[in-house]
């Protein structure tokens, strides 16, 4: 029995390949002395780019690499734990690949692996950057390929199921899921933030949790007969906002990378006080976001369900891909921009489309969810959009879903 969460591909990449390699931590003096790192391509300094130059005259390549010196305390032995990304090419000319490994495949397939030759592989690179570990004993069996070129995540962050399909009873209502970590977003290990999304996604499911605590609170004081919890159309309009501003969230973090985080995120050292060791970050999101319409399906005259979002969406594919209605949007959209900066916000979308309603009614018959802010709110993840940003927002909320939306529905 399913309770409405999947996981759907988000992104796919040429084909990207992981190395993991434990080799035997003998605990000597001279091992203690090595230091820890981690590495990247994007981030490289004047030692790392002479090893990724040697490594590259013997046909080795590499974006990153992480090395963790482990004393056994939590795992069955002392390692020396590398960690590495690779192409698909150089492990083929190696030899670690065969020749049926060809793009588009399950390279990393054992029957497509000779391990030895992966093992070569691999400890040449180990020694461009801890030579004295080249020859080092490797853990028997600790030795793996593996493949990240398909991104997934959660279709949505949290739905509201009922307690039958959960193991309890109808009568008991319906209870708050929700997921975190990389049941919600798979990391793309090469980015590095993985324990970063991690981080704030626990932020997030704490203001869900706090938010529907105190709706909670609220409909118990309204009524305290089984069944009847969560019954009040408004108590239902309440848990749906917060729902929603979980769900903003989400697609807002989405978007966070490496090289974005300074503008998407605040800055969490307290600068007034450097003596200061706490972090401004807490539950709240303004704490931590640059949001701009986080708190605007609030005034919203519809809060959608999950079903109407989709039916929505699916409306939305449909005038997209056609480039005689997506002309006709996209001039509406440009004139919804009141105030000429270039971008619509949620407000601007919601009294728009409700000016428009003949217009938009030819186009979509839920013309009351397209026009709702809550709508443009789940598009936009808390951001005013110009039009080739809404039509990219749009076009990824809808691969997400497993929905289609033509890749010429950008700009002209």
């Amino acid at each position: 029995m399913t309770i409405g969460f999947s996981q759907e591909p988000v992104v796919k990449f040429a084909t990207a390949l992981g190395i993991v390699i434990h080799l035997v931590n003998k605990q000597t003096k001279e091992e203690r002395k090595f230091e820890e790192f981690n590495w990247s391509k994007q981030n490289d300094k004047p030692w790392a780019l002479e090893a990724r130059k040697a490594l590259k005259e013997q046909g080795v390549a590499l974006e990153n690499m992480v090395y963790y010196c482990s004393t056994g305390e939590f795992a069955p032995q002392a390692t020396h734990y590398f960690v590495m990304t690779t192409e698909l090419k150089p492990l083929r000319e190696w030899g670690a690949l065969t020749a049926a490994a060809a793009e588009g495949t399950e390279a990393w397939d054992t029957k497509n692996i000779d391990s030895k030759k992966l093992v070569a592989y691999a400890r040449k690179a180990v020694a461009a950057f801890v030579p004295e570990l080249e020859n080092q004993d490797m853990v028997p069996g600790q030795l793996s390929l593996f493949d990240f070129s398909e991104r997934k995540q959660s279709n949505y962050a949290a739905l509201m199921v009922n307690a039958a399909k959960l193991g309890g009873e109808a009568l008991d209502g319906d209870v708050l899921v929700t997921r975190v970590g990389d049941a919600l977003q798979e990391p793309f290990w090469p980015e590095g933030l993985g324990i970063n999304r991690g981080f704030l996604h626990c932020f997030d499911c704490a203001d869900l949790c706090f938010n529907y605590d105190s709706v909670r609170d609220a409909n118990l004081k309204m009524s305290t007969t089984p069944g009847q919890r969560g019954s009040a159309p408004e108590v239902q309009d309440a848990v749906l906002r917060v729902i929603r501003r979980r769900e903003a969230l989400f697609n807002y973090t989405k978007n966070v990378s490496g090289s974005n985080r300074k503008t998407e995120l605040k800055e969490a050292q307290n600068k007034d006080n450097k003596n200061d060791v706490y972090r401004k970050y807490f539950r709240d999101p303004s704490s931590r976001y640059n949001m701009t319409n986080l708190n605007s399906a609030k005034n919203s005259d519809v809060v959608l369900k999950p079903e109407e979002m989709e039916e929505a969406m699916l409306q939305l594919a449909e005038v997209l891909n056609s480039p005689e209605s997506r002309d006709k949007l996209e001039k509406l959209y440009k004139q919804l921009d009141k105030n000429g900066d270039g971008v619509i916000t949620a407000d601007e979308w919601s009294k728009g489309l409700e000016a428009n309603k003949e217009t938009v009614k030819a186009w979509f018959d839920k013309r009351d969810s397209l026009s709702s802010s809550d709508f443009f709110e789940q598009i936009s993840g808390g951001k005013d959009l110009t039009w080739d940003q809404f039509v990219a927002k749009a076009r990824e909320t809808a691969l997400m879903r497993g929905w289609g939306i033509s890749h010429s529905c950008g700009s002209h």
